[in-house]
């Protein structure tokens, strides 16, 4: 577009940015804002908000609050995109403050706003304010909860370890479970949980996931990226068709070795398959 002579416009950069966004490309990202600001859209609300979201997803929460501090105009979007980045971050205490800041300035929520309100509680542990916050949706502001917020307190549960009351809510749910559901409940069933079950008891979780299985439920492979160079490399659990893969592996067992011999061994407490202690 720049070589054609062809001028970006806020639309232009919504897409960029959100392109930084999703590859957590924080050094192009402040070279899209410099341009941004160059052409003089950082101000746009829309681009704004964008910059806002792309910060938090960077990993940078203090840019992001900084920015959004210095926005002329602020709609919901913006307020939920710093809301939902606090969160994200687990600054859990940090993002409720925030939406109570919201409300002293008369901002009406929205079912995104009642996301990043169920996730902070979900980080800091506060069950008994997520029942709070998920009641008040339709009570209180006349938003009815979405599968997104049956799965968001169905994680606040899991992490707290109250696994059988997660199970409940997932059952009396008037939605069908999405798979992120039953990740939560795999994953809440944490090490203080595992320690009340007897031994013989793993086929009660071999028992969700043939649940899982049967309605073809899927987990997604865990994957990171790291940039090098402007050149993005993606690496999937358990997967060796990078061209370096050999001296990447070789190179791990070096490090494995090295913390090794510091003293680290690793905790498996909380494996949640049962495997033997290899």
């Amino acid at each position: 577009m720049m070589c054609l002579g062809v001028s970006p416009d806020k639309y232009s950069f919504a897409a960029l940015i959100k392109a930084c966004s999703c590859l957590t490309a924080l050094e192009q990202g402040r070279q899209i804002q410099a341009n941004a600001i160059k052409l003089e859209y950082a101000s746009d609300q829309f681009v704004g908000t964008l910059l806002v979201d792309m910060y938090a997803k960077c990993g940078s929460i203090q840019e992001s609050y900084k920015l959004f501090k210095r926005m002329n105009v602020r709609n919901i979007a913006s307020w939920n995109a710093m809301l939902v980045g606090l969160a994200q971050h687990g600054n859990g205490e940090e993002a409720l403050n925030f939406f109570k800041q919201m409300r002293c300035q008369d901002i009406k929520p929205d079912s995104i706003t009642f996301v990043g309100v169920l996730s902070a509680c979900s980080h800091s542990g506060l069950v008994s304010k997520a029942y709070g916050y998920f009641n008040s949706m339709h009570s209180m502001y006349g938003i009815e909860p979405k599968i997104e917020h049956y799965s968001c307190l169905v994680d606040v549960l899991g992490r707290a370890g109250h696994v059988h009351q997660a199970k409940k809510l997932i059952e009396s749910m008037p939605f069908e479970p999405s798979a992120s559901m039953y990740r939560a409940l795999l994953g809440g069933a944490n090490y203080k949980e595992m320690q009340k079950l007897e031994t013989n008891q793993w086929d009660k979780v071999n028992e969700t996931r043939k649940m899982m299985k049967s309605r073809s439920i899927k987990k997604d492979p865990g994957y990171s990226w790291i940039d090098v160079k402007s050149k993005v490399h993606l690496f999937v659990v358990d997967d060796k068709s990078h061209p370096q893969a050999s001296a990447i592996y070789d190179k791990l067992e070096e490090l494995i070795q090295i913390i090794g011999e510091e003293g680290y061994t690793p905790d498996t407490d909380y494996v949640m398959h049962d495997v033997e202690e290899e």
